[in-house]
């Protein structure tokens, strides 16, 4: 393939060297067209090509803030992500365009992602500072999804991010609950009637669950001393199965989790009569209140806003995950069972997962006293 950004590009449509290949496609300001022909006659057709595009005075180049601008739009009108995911795709693209604004779409490649991206991350943008870690990880996906679309519309041509690698995120620690904090946290929770969060943050404390399998949980996954992971929700709010095989396990459910989610069963269905909602097996367990998926953003958003008051203001929602593992792994002496119940892969071994026992991992829960 030869590129020649800004003055149009010729593209092979044979898998055939350029010297016996004898059709190509054309693309200036992202219009195309077919050329049969060498090599030669194909260069000397871009020519003019490229001059009748440039005589229609209507055809200027989209540049990135318009395509950006036009694919949110598209999405929020789509109905399919929450207010809240629009809204920071939206802030991402804004902080984006200090970089990407005027870049006419068709010249989006791989160096200009690079360098560009590279500028803005070390200070080139508004606030004039390096951006952390995790902030562009979110910039580099909203990017992405922003330039694989331009690709499906036939507006770039390959795929500019081929060999380059996203940002790292900040390699913070995590921290575990002490025994006082986890004891006044267990106590609080006890002392409050269920609620969709308040069952979505005592699983993630009490059985380990990332917060996407949490939301992506169904009646019919709860066997009354056992919850059985498959699915997670995704950032873009759809349930989808879980990333690894590792992923997709059953994890024991301490007796007190299991009564709280019998007496949550039982006032989620009265909340949904009241709605004229129906709940069945397919109903999610900390279901949003119209009855579908909650999202983990959403989640997310209610232990910011609610963790201040159980006494645990700098305790992000993973760290609950964190706690739990941890005071599993210092009381069981079976490891393998420990990983099958946080459904991590192994590293170590050859396989895809560990296969877990169900009754050593009984017995790793049961341990806990919980």
């Amino acid at each position: 393939m030869t590129r020649e950004y800004g003055t149009g590009s010729i593209t092979r449509l044979e898998d055939k060297p350029r010297n016996r290949c004898r059709k190509w496609r054309l693309r200036y300001r992202g219009k195309t067209r077919r050329f049969t022909g060498t090599y030669a006659e194909a260069k000397a057709a871009l020519e003019t090509f490229r001059a009748e595009v440039d005589s229609d005075t209507g055809n200027a180049p989209v540049t990135f803030r318009q395509y950006a601008d036009s694919w949110a739009t598209q999405r929020e009108r789509s109905g399919n992500y929450r207010d809240s995911t629009c809204e920071r795709v939206r802030n991402c693209i804004k902080a984006l365009d200090s970089a990407f604004g005027n870049l006419a779409m068709e010249d989006v490649n791989r160096s200009e992602i690079a360098s560009r991206f590279a500028k803005m991350r070390s200070g080139s943008n508004p606030s004039g500072k390096p951006l952390t870690g995790n902030y562009c990880q979110s910039l580099w996906s909203v990017l992405k999804q922003i330039v694989t679309s331009a690709r499906i519309d036939g507006i770039v041509d390959g795929d500019p991010f081929l060999g380059l690698k996203a940002p790292k995120a900040n390699r913070t620690g995590r921290r575990a609950l002490d025994t006082g904090e986890l004891l006044a946290f267990v106590a609080q929770l006890d002392s409050e009637p269920p609620t969709a969060h308040r069952v979505a943050v005592r699983l993630a404390l009490m059985c380990g669950l990332r917060r996407g399998e949490i939301c992506g949980l169904v009646w019919s996954d709860f066997g009354g001393d056992v919850l059985h992971v498959s699915r997670s929700v995704d950032e873009s709010g759809n349930a989808t199965p879980t990333k690894t095989y590792a992923g997709v396990r059953k994890v024991p459910v301490p007796e007190s989790v299991t009564s709280v989610l019998l007496e949550w069963r039982s006032i989620q269905r009265m909340m949904f009569e009241a709605d004229e909602i129906t709940q069945d097996e397919n109903t999610p367990i900390c279901a949003a209140k119209n009855g579908n998926y909650m999202h983990p953003q959403n989640l997310a958003s209610w232990w910011r806003e609610h963790r201040a008051s159980y006494g645990l203001p700098d305790i992000v929602l993973h760290e609950l995950r964190h706690t739990y593992l941890t005071y599993l792994a210092h009381a069981s002496k079976d490891m393998s069972a420990v990983q099958h119940i946080a459904g991590w892969s192994s590293p170590e071994m050859a396989r895809v997962y560990v296969h877990g026992s169900l009754e050593a991992e009984r017995a790793a829960v049961d341990s806990l006293g919980w």
